[in-house]
C-alpha cells in the first residue's frame, strides 16, 4: 500500500522509498548510527537508527524536500538536502551516507580526597548520546571526541563535584572532594539562638537579613554561627556564609 494501490476501492498515497548505508571513512558500515528527517517546515519525522548492516530505511512524500541528519557517536553530523525533484515515487536510488571520524582529544581528571578516605570514587560521565559509570582511585582519563560533556565525581560522605565543558581540545582538571555537608532548618524566631561574628545580621520578621541598609559596605564578611550543636564531626556550629 505505500506504492499508490488501490485496496478496497480507496487510491493509497503514492510514497517514496529511500534507502542507504552508513559507513565510515574506511567503509566499515555503522551500527546504531541516528538517521533524523526533518520536514522542510521544521518538523521532525521520529528517528530511526541503522540495522547491524548499516541500512536505513525510510517513507517520504515525493513532493516535498527534505534534510537527512545523520549522527553517530565518535563521527561528525551530516546533513543531506533530499530535493522534492531527487524522489520518485516507490522504490529510490540508495543514499549511502559516509561520516567522517571526529579528531579526539583528552580529558582528565586528577582527583584528591583527605588521607582518610578509603573508599573508591564514583565518575560518571555524560555526553550527547550515552551515560558511562567509571570508578576511580585518584585519576581518570579519556581519549573522547569533540562534544559537550558533564562529569560529577563523588564518593560516600563527600560532596559531589560536577564538571561541565566543551571539549575542543585537551583539558585536565584538578578536583578536591570535601566532606559532605549537613543541612539542618533552624527557625529565626529571635537571634538568641546564634552568636553574631561579623556583620549587622538583623530579622524581619522569621526572615534573616545581612544588614538594615540598603547597600552593602565594601570588604565585609558576614557571618552568623548557631549555638546549637551538629554532628561532632563537622563541630558544634553551623556556619552561614553570603
Amino acid at each position: 500500500t505505500a506504492y499508490g494501490e488501490n485496496v478496497s476501492g480507496i487510491e493509497t498515497i503514492n510514497l517514496s522509498q529511500i534507502t542507504g548505508i552508513v559507513s565510515d571513512e574506511a567503509g566499515n558500515e555503522l551500527v546504531g548510527a541516528i538517521v533524523t528527517v526533518l520536514e522542510m517546515d521544521g518538523l521532525v519525522l521520529k528517528s530511526r537508527v541503522t540495522d547491524e548492516f548499516g541500512r536505513f530505511r525510510r517513507l517520504l512524500h515525493p513532493d516535498s524536500s527534505y534534510t537527512l541528519v545523520v549522527s553517530a557517536p565518535g563521527y561528525i553530523t551530516d546533513t543531506t538536502t533530499i530535493e522534492s525533484n531527487e524522489l520518485v515515487a516507490g522504490i529510490n536510488p540508495p543514499f549511502d551516507i559516509n561520516l567522517e571520524s571526529q579528531p579526539l582529544y583528552q580529558l582528565k581528571l586528577n582527583i584528591q580526597t583527605p588521607d582518610n578516605n578509603t573508599g573508591n570514587i564514583q565518575v560518571i560521565r555524560q555526553d550527547s548520546f550515552s551515560s558511562d559509570t567509571a570508578t576511580a582511585t585518584n585519576n581518570i582519563a579519556w581519549s573522547l571526541p569533540e562534544d559537550y560533556y558533564q562529569v560529577i565525581v563523588t564518593a560516600s560522605g563527600f560532596s559531589p563535584t560536577v564538571i561541565e565543558t566543551l571539549l575542543n581540545g585537551n583539558k585536565e582538571y584538578s578536583i578536591y572532594l570535601d566532606t559532605e555537608q549537613t543541612i539542618i532548618d533552624e527557625g529565626f524566631i529571635d537571634l538568641s539562638k546564634w552568636e553574631i561574628q561579623s556583620g549587622d545580621w538583623t530579622l524581619d520578621g522569621e526572615a534573616l537579613s545581612t544588614q538594615s541598609e540598603l547597600f552593602y559596605d565594601n570588604n565585609v564578611d558576614w557571618e552568623i554561627v548557631s549555638k546549637n550543636g551538629i554532628a561532632a564531626e563537622f563541630g558544634d556550629s553551623l556556619i552561614i556564609e553570603i
